[in-house]
């Protein structure tokens, strides 16, 4: 979409701040509501909600994205932040718990990562069906998708995203997420 250069020159560092916040995979917070995610990260930043409101809508605007998940995954994909950023050491666990994933699961979590980079990306629904899937459906794979990966909202599930399709390439003797090196 926007070439990392001119991400980094428009995106102040507070709403890199607060890309980082949500993302960060540490946080346990109520499933998929984001309200939790905005008042999680008015408690790191010490700021209030309605400014980070205003972080993230003014932050859509500059990515041309629609909502955290496809901010976060954007992020990632130039390059703003960066999977230390939002990791602290779990990202092996993370890794891991991918593998766990049925091939429906991460079939949904690839499609949501390649309908963000499109230029015509018109949310979650576009994703379901072009997957041929109900929307009970789709909100049942997210669900288990959820559960099984340990997140708690739509950001911590676009960094899980991220690591499924930037994945490092699996070892013959069965090494690769172990010495996963955070870069």
């Amino acid at each position: 979409m926007i070439d990392d250069l001119v991400l980094s020159a428009h995106l102040p560092p507070r709403q890199i701040d607060v890309l980082k916040a949500a993302a960060d995979l540490n946080y346990g917070g109520a499933p998929y509501y984001e309200r939790s995610v905005v008042e999680h990260i008015s408690r790191v930043l010490g700021i209030g909600s309605k400014t980070v409101g205003t972080h993230l809508y003014r932050m859509y605007e500059t990515l041309g994205v629609k909502d955290i998940f496809s901010a976060v995954y954007e992020s990632l994909h130039t390059r703003v932040i960066t999977l230390d950023d939002v990791s602290n050491g779990s990202l092996p666990n993370l890794a891991r718990d991918i593998e766990s994933l049925s091939r429906r699961e991460k079939d949904v979590l690839r499609a949501l990562a390649e309908m963000t980079l499109r230029e015509k990306y018109k949310g979650k629904s576009m994703v379901r069906r072009n997957l041929n899937m109900t929307p009970r459906a789709f909100r049942g794979v997210k669900w288990r998708t959820y559960f099984k990966l340990g997140v708690h909202n739509n950001a911590q599930l676009a960094v899980a995203a991220y690591l499924l399709t930037h994945r490092p390439a699996q070892r013959s003797n069965g090494a690769g997420y172990d010495q996963l090196k955070i870069t």
